[in-house]
């Protein structure tokens, strides 16, 4: 036990060590995002999603939080998701203004589905890669855009793609 402290400390002093050298920075962001699309159901959703991470060399690692409510129209029926995305990106800058990168990571949620006379509520772990890019708008600001997500679903036992609508998303982020 009193090797693997050492060898842990090590490697984390080593992660430290190549950060400071690599000239990374920490940056925060997210966004807000509401919805609406026709199905049979007719939902509306309305998602908050503030981003915190620290960004050397090519590489960026983070954690996104999650939180959206979803209503269903035409019925008492409300759907609750609240969660944090651990992730790592890489970054293939085109210019020195526009990068694309590869995003992949872990969401962690909770569920929570409230009709009447029912709540019925899981956790779920959803491990996921997601394309995307990146424009700076200056030295500190820059708008972030993902464009679809392939995703494993542990809850609902499922491997999905999408690229429509709902799996495009914009943020503003600041970099320190």
């Amino acid at each position: 036990m009193k090797h693997m402290k050492k060898k842990l400390l090590t490697a984390i002093i080593a992660i430290f060590a190549l950060c400071l050298e690599a000239n990374a920075q920490w940056y925060v962001g997210g966004y807000i995002r509401m919805d609406s699309y026709i199905s049979n159901e007719g939902v509306s959703t309305v998602d908050i999603s503030p981003d915190v991470g620290y960004t050397f060399g090519r590489w960026s690692v983070g954690v996104a939080f999650n939180s959206y409510v979803s209503f269903y129209f035409g019925k008492s029926f409300t759907s609750y998701n609240i969660g944090a995305d651990p992730y790592a990106e890489y970054y293939f800058p085109i210019n020195d203004f526009l990068s694309f990168f590869i995003e992949g990571g872990l969401g962690l949620r909770y569920h929570k589905y409230v009709e009447e006379g029912f709540d019925y509520g899981y956790f779920n772990f959803i491990p996921y890669v997601a394309p995307g890019i990146e424009f700076m708008l200056s030295d500190h600001w820059s708008i972030l855009g993902h464009i679809g997500r392939l995703q494993w679903d542990t809850h609902q036992k499922n491997i999905s793609f999408s690229a429509e609508g709902q799996a495009l998303s914009m943020g503003l982020y600041y970099n320190f």
